[in-house]
């Protein structure tokens, strides 16, 4: 457990500065903006409508935010993860890390913890948490209880939803990887092209494309969670607790089952890469 924690002390350690500037400089560059535009051209007709004008001005940046952080902290991850498996090869430290005592399972699950996870799922915690506290001069003005409770809701929503939305992207990501890890530059784009032959032959074999449809329910998972506000209203801050309680739906279901099995397939077979010596 010791040599877990270390390795995860690593990571935190080589990636925490990179994803906390994400968290800290997204809401203050996206609420300066957002304090910009409203100063200059002031409030959007209709935006009194079922409730105070500011709330709902809050509301909107709410949404703005969220679907901004989504979008960066992707990115982030699927620029970061498929470049681990040469690391340590690229920084000449690969017989060092080979040389310890680590099992080959603990040195590939910490990496990938940590970065698909652990840290993008701090960012947009604490950029949910920087967006409130930018947007308070909004909120405040017409702050009671039920205000405190649709924020403790959306806050809620934004950070449950963004853990499953990393779920459901880290099969994906770790498909890529593995390319990667055999093909060293070329093994991702090599990665699209099979998926992309194999779902045809499928297509002719069995009269559907399986992996294809199961990228595109990630995908609509993804975005669903990610952007929790899509299409919402403008009259509050937050959904009801039903939408809420609607997030076990991205869980029980075989899809989800299936995304599971494929992120414990693709990691034996990143486990498989270090123990063969290529990979740290």
């Amino acid at each position: 457990m010791q040599q877990f924690k270390s390795l995860l002390q690593r990571e935190w350690l080589q990636q925490h500065r990179s994803w906390l500037s994400i968290a800290l400089f997204t809401p203050l560059i996206g609420w300066a903006l957002f304090y910009l535009f409203v100063l200059k051209a002031g409030f959007p007709p209709g935006f009194s409508h079922g409730g105070t004008p500011l709330l709902n001005m809050a509301s909107l940046g709410l949404i703005g935010q969220s679907s901004l952080i989504g979008i960066v902290t992707l990115v982030g991850v699927l620029i970061n993860i498929p470049g681990l498996p040469y690391r340590d090869q690229d920084d000449k430290s690969l017989a060092f890390w080979r040389s310890l005592p680590i099992s080959d399972v603990k040195a590939v699950a910490a990496p990938l913890l940590m970065n698909a996870l652990v840290l993008p799922l701090m960012a947009i915690t604490l950029a949910f948490a920087m967006g409130l506290l930018l947007s308070a001069p909004l909120w405040l003005y017409d702050f009671h209880f039920a205000a405190a409770r649709d924020l403790i809701l959306v806050f809620n929503r934004v950070v449950l939803g963004a853990l499953l939305g990393l779920v459901w992207f880290l099969p994906l990501v770790m498909l890529l990887t593995l390319g990667n890890s055999f093909i060293r530059r070329w093994g991702m784009l090599l990665v699209i092209v099979g998926v992309f032959m194999l779902d045809n032959v499928m297509s002719n074999v069995i009269g559907h494309e399986p992996i294809g449809d199961q990228i595109g329910l990630s995908f609509s998972a993804i975005k669903q969670l990610i952007f929790p506000f899509n299409g919402a209203s403008f009259e509050h801050l937050a959904f009801s607790g039903q939408e809420l309680s609607n997030l076990v739906l991205y869980v029980a279901n075989g899809h989800f089952l299936q995304a599971l099995v494929w992120t414990a397939v693709l990691f034996a077979a990143l486990v498989w890469q270090r123990q063969r010596g290529v990979t740290a």
